[in-house]
């Protein structure tokens, strides 16, 4: 039944009215906030299925019951060179990497649900760094994936299918991220496909109408020491200029790698071809220096961000403010009812319908 008595025919939608009435009025201003700024609905179930999940386990005396604001959380962390720089300044952080513990794996329900609560535990003007697994996008893996700016999605292997999966979320992600208040930064080799992803256009499309630009920053990861030169391009909302204006030192000046990050070699048709060595992997890791980059970047403007993200949240709930929890309820099933874009990689509809609601 909705709040008028009637008989609500749609199971999410009962859930959702349900869901409204237990949360704080302070989160429905968020969730109304997300409704203001044009976030795709779908991103705004999302938002209030982590809403009640981190409300759930924090009354229940979960893990997380402290609930404790971190000023980072690496996405795909790896070595976690990022997270570990603000820590050690001092600055609370978390790394999120499916490697670190299964429950972590963006891909399956639980992993992504885990992933959204981590990001409702980022302090305003906080950063969200994403570095999504590259295997399925990059170069080397081209002539397998057969992914292209013409053909985004390339054959359907099982793992090129879930770095579709994966590129999706993080698109959804990051845009949640921005709506909520703070800063985020996804890392991709330069060669990478992704943006042209559906679910990325859709992001970067979305900000072009908002008068943003999602700028692609282009780097050398050599410039912070890396044993590779790995060309890079990072994408976000906010100024990084100064990362695409440092120097790369000699190879000699830089740390060495264990091995050839690729080979050359001639097939059996008498083909030159390409392929990944044994050092690629170890490629992938950020140097500590990139970490304290990072950082330092977001130290000389947070205090921007902080204004930046307080403005828009301010601007967008200054009329509603002083409404009830009810009308707060009511502003956001109507938004639901309009017509939103499905993010298509991110299977988010498919995982709104499976998951577990604690209502």
């Amino acid at each position: 039944m909705d709040p008028s008595g009637n008989p609500s025919p749609d199971p999410r939608e009962a859930r959702m009215w349900r869901t409204l009435f237990l949360m704080t009025k302070e989160n429905l201003l968020v969730l109304c906030s997300l409704c203001i700024l044009g976030l795709p609905p779908v991103l705004v179930d999302l938002c209030a299925l982590a809403m009640l999940t981190k409300q759930t386990i924090e009354s229940s005396g979960g893990p997380k019951a402290s609930g404790k604001l971190v000023s980072c959380i690496e996405y795909f962390a790896g070595k976690a060179r990022v997270a570990k720089a603000f820590k050690k300044t001092r600055r609370a952080s978390r790394a999120f990497d499916y490697m670190r513990s299964g429950r972590h794996n963006i891909c399956e329900n639980t992993g992504f649900m885990a992933s959204v609560v981590a990001l409702l535990s980022l302090r305003f003007a906080g950063l969200a760094h994403y570095a999504t697994v590259c295997t399925s996008v990059c170069w080397v893996n081209r002539a397998t994936n057969k992914r292209s700016k013409c053909f985004p999605l390339g054959t359907d292997r099982g793992y090129v299918a879930a770095g579709s999966v994966m590129g999706g979320r993080t698109a959804a992600m990051c845009l949640l991220t921005w709506a909520l208040g703070s800063a985020f930064s996804l890392e991709q080799p330069k060669s990478s496909t992704m943006e042209f992803l559906a679910s990325w256009q859709f992001v970067i499309d979305f900000f072009k109408q908002r008068g943003v630009c999602l700028k692609a920053h282009f780097l050398n990861m050599g410039s912070f020491l890396a044993p590779s030169k790995k060309p890079t391009v990072l994408y976000t909302v906010f100024n990084m200029e100064p990362f695409t204006q440092l120097p790369t030192p000699a190879t000699q000046r830089r740390r060495r790698g264990r091995a050839p990050v690729t080979r050359q070699y001639t097939d059996g048709a008498g083909k030159r071809r390409c392929t990944g060595d044994a050092g690629l992997k170890d490629s992938q890791a950020y140097t500590p220096e990139f970490g304290r980059a990072m950082l330092a970047w977001w130290i000389r403007n947070k205090d921007d961000l902080k204004t930046e993200g307080r403005q828009r949240f301010e601007h967008a709930v200054r009329e509603i403010r002083d409404a009830s929890v009810a009308q707060l309820a009511a502003l956001i099933m109507s938004y639901r009812s309009s017509p939103g874009f499905r993010f298509p990689e991110a299977q988010l509809d498919e995982f709104l319908d499976s998951a577990l609601w604690p209502v």
